[in-house]
């Protein structure tokens, strides 16, 4: 029986909803969209591949799983940081998803114009397995 009057007393009805309040609150944030310049962001799937290009700097992000799709809201954040420092190329360094949020680790990039860079040894002619 005493136990059931502490669980309706006004003070432990009143922390537990501050509790739940603050529970809700931690676990969402608002969906970032892209802005007009990070929609106009190309991605680079390997920069050692090209020439033209000049590297600004790394962008980490975070976003928490609780929400719909936190992977995307994780890449919307990076895109619009990396397109406001003036890129207008990202690499992907590293993405993770865990228990409690998404991590991207991105570079940013300038390029004027993109070379593709070809390949210095020939796989066929150089590897050891001769192919007929």
């Amino acid at each position: 029986m005493d136990q059931t009057k502490k669980l309706k007393s006004p003070i432990f009805l009143l922390l537990l909803k501050v509790c739940g309040v603050v529970l809700f609150i931690g676990c969402t944030q608002p969906y970032v969209p892209l802005t007009p310049e990070a929609e106009n962001l190309q991605a680079i799937a390997n920069p050692k591949k090209v020439t033209g290009c000049s590297e600004l700097g790394d962008v980490k992000t975070v976003a928490l799983t609780g929400e719909l799709n936190s992977y995307r809201q994780a890449m919307n954040i990076m895109r619009n940081r990396l397109a406001e420092g003036g890129a207008s190329h990202y690499s992907i360094h590293d993405a993770e998803t865990r228990r409690i949020a998404t991590f991207v680790h991105a570079r940013g990039w300038y390029c004027k114009e993109i070379k593709k860079i070809n390949p210095t040894v020939n796989f066929y002619k150089d590897s050891w397995i001769i192919i007929k």
